[in-house]
């Protein structure tokens, strides 16, 4: 009896921290005009620093989201990101106004910044904006946001 409870408490340490950890996993939905991605979202400093850092793959259908404040001129820069992205600002209300497509990985300094204005960035894998037919103006929704 004694063991079983044992198991139990550990079951429900397990499922605990589980929860936790999904509960700390901040994600949404983007939706463009022909297609919807799922994307974690960057909403705090060390989040948008590290962004998509070291990642070997990024499924088709995702993507990070970087929350501001404010719209302002943003850098990005792909140091220590492996895999090729397209980078997609939007203004305050969610409006593409900058496409930079297939940047590349940066493995050592001086890495090329790439920037533009947006209150809101998306990235997600290269080729995916051409793919989708993404254009300046085209307004995007972000679903349970």
């Amino acid at each position: 009896m004694k063991k079983v409870i044992i198991v139990l408490v550990i079951a429900l340490v397990l499922i605990s921290a589980i929860m936790v950890y999904v509960s700390l996993t901040k994600e949404t939905v983007v939706k463009f005009e022909n297609v919807e991605i799922e994307v974690e979202v960057a909403d705090t400093p060390k989040e948008k620093e590290i962004g998509l850092m070291n990642r070997e793959f990024l499924d088709e259908d995702k993507g990070m989201l970087f929350v501001f404040s404010e719209e302002d001129r943003r850098t990005f820069w792909m140091k220590n990101t492996l895999i090729p992205l397209d980078i997609i600002f939007l203004d305050r209300n969610k409006r593409i106004v900058d496409i930079i497509e297939n940047t590349t990985p940066c493995y050592e300094d001086p890495c090329e910044l790439y920037n533009s204005v947006g209150m809101y960035v998306i990235e997600v894998n290269a080729g995916f904006s051409k793919k989708n037919n993404l254009s300046i103006g085209d307004i995007v929704k972000f679903i349970n946001f």
